[in-house]
This record gives structure tokens, C-alpha cells and sequence, in this order.
């Protein structure tokens, strides 16, 4: 009977263990942008080859201050990352984001407007509410 107990407890040690060392390993992703840190965002749609093509110097900001850059990132639901790896629709738009620091990231807007993720990582994504993508298609370039 001891040892049963003894067995079990060991396996759950490892158990544990396995699940520490997988959130360790990065494996445990998710995604932010906090408005803070943003100096100023760019949507380019079809219309405008989704920027493509375009030097960082060459990318037009539309959006610059600090309450537009809120409102337009608060309709992104951060909290629940999802599994967008097997939606296969086209692109919308691709939104640049330029930081304060001086860094930018590109994120791909798609499933008509709904869900972005950063460019080439369509795996995993994050919803836009119906709010900001409405937002998102009239920033659009």
C-alpha cells in the first residue's frame, strides 16, 4: 500500500516537473501591445499592396496620438491567445507598429478584419471585436 502511494506520488512529482520545465522552455506564449509603448501604428490594406514593398521610412503613420493608439488597440482581446493555424483566410490588412524605443513590428490583419497576429506567425493569433474592426478597415491606407 506504501508503495503504491510512493509510486504515485512520484509520478505526479514528474509530472510537474514536465509542466514546469515545458512553461520554461518559452513554450508558453502570449501577446501584448501596450499602448504606452506605442509612438505611432500604420494600417495598409489591399489597396495600397498592404505596404509591401515600402522602406520603414517610407511607411506613413496615420495613427499618432496616444488616445487614438488606445482606441485602437483596446478592441484586441490579449487575454485569450488562439489557435489560428488552421483558418485559411487572406489577408486584410498589415498594421506596422512603431515603439518608442525606436523598435516596430509588423501584424497581420485577416478573417475579414478579425483576428491578427505578427506577420508570419499565423499560428497564433488574438480576436478583434467587431468595434475594432470597424476601426481597423477605416484606418486602412
Amino acid at each position: 500500500m506504501r508503495e503504491n502511494k510512493r509510486c504515485i506520488l512520484c509520478g505526479l512529482f514528474i509530472l510537474i516537473a514536465m509542466c514546469l520545465f515545458q512553461f520554461s522552455t518559452g513554450k508558453a506564449i502570449a501577446m501584448n501591445i501596450s499602448p504606452t509603448n506605442v509612438q505611432a501604428i500604420a494600417v495598409y490594406g489591399e489597396s495600397s499592396n498592404f505596404g509591401i514593398g515600402l522602406t520603414p521610412a517610407q511607411l506613413q503613420y496615420n495613427i499618432t496620438t496616444p488616445a487614438d493608439i488606445s482606441t485602437l488597440l483596446s478592441p484586441i482581446e490579449f487575454s485569450t491567445v488562439r489557435d489560428c493555424s488552421a483558418m485559411g483566410s487572406r489577408t486584410n490588412a498589415y498594421v506596422y507598429i512603431k515603439y518608442k524605443d525606436g523598435a516596430t513590428e509588423t501584424y497581420d490583419l485577416f478573417g475579414t478584419w478579425s483576428h491578427i497576429s505578427k506577420a508570419g506567425l499565423r499560428g497564433i493569433c488574438l480576436f478583434v471585436s467587431q468595434a475594432g474592426q470597424v476601426l481597423f478597415e477605416n484606418y486602412a491606407q
